[in-house]
């Protein structure tokens, strides 16, 4: 397991393996990546640099697969995860990333309410309940059960705003079935714009 600095980017060499992480409280939001070559012995060095022109098109798309949202995770540099887009050419992993609080949104049952990101971002939902985890989020009288949650939560707002600009979430029973009757319950949901 080895990691390299780069410019302010992480840089993992065909063969490594790691981690990257962020402070509690805080999620990964990946910003680019590349498994393959852009420069040359100065990164990664080794004798088999035949091309510094080697880029790997599905190699964001596959470390935020890995990565986007959660507070730590694992990556490899290597051909059997990415593919070898330059024969002869030691290659290397390079992701850039910054660590970002989620935001928040409650709905409190019954409601609705629109979340949105700005311009040239998408939503990202990394933590969703529809339920009732605590007593004094939308006070109420019926609120006895602080354990219930609705275990479709995350797949039905990801179904409805993943990957939008900007998304209506309606926190009731018909969207996500009632995971405790006669409980007063709510939506919450964490999200990075990305």
């Amino acid at each position: 397991m080895s990691y390299h600095l780069f410019s302010g980017n992480v840089i993992f060499c065909e063969g490594d393996s790691g981690y990257l992480n962020c402070p509690s409280g805080e999620v990964l939001t990946i910003q680019s990546a590349n498994y393959g070559r852009t420069e040359g012995p100065s990164i990664c060095p080794h004798s088999n640099i035949q091309s510094t022109n080697c880029v790997d098109p599905k190699a964001l798309g596959v470390v935020q697969g890995w990565c986007q949202g959660q507070n730590s995770c694992s990556v490899s540099a290597n051909n059997g995860v990415f593919g070898d887009q330059c024969v002869g050419t030691r290659k290397y992993l390079e992701i850039a990333h910054t660590c970002v609080a989620p935001m928040k949104e409650i709905v409190c049952e019954g409601q609705s309410s629109t979340i949105s990101c700005p311009s040239g971002s998408t939503i990202h939902v990394i933590y969703a309940n529809y339920g009732r985890i605590a007593v004094s989020v939308c006070p109420h009288l019926a609120v006895g059960d602080t354990s219930c949650s609705a275990v479709n939560s995350l797949s039905k707002v990801q179904e409805v705003c993943q990957g939008q600009t900007s998304c209506t979430l309606a926190s009731n029973n018909a969207v996500f079935t009632d995971p405790c009757v006669g409980i007063h319950k709510y939506l919450e949901v964490d999200y990075i714009c990305s």
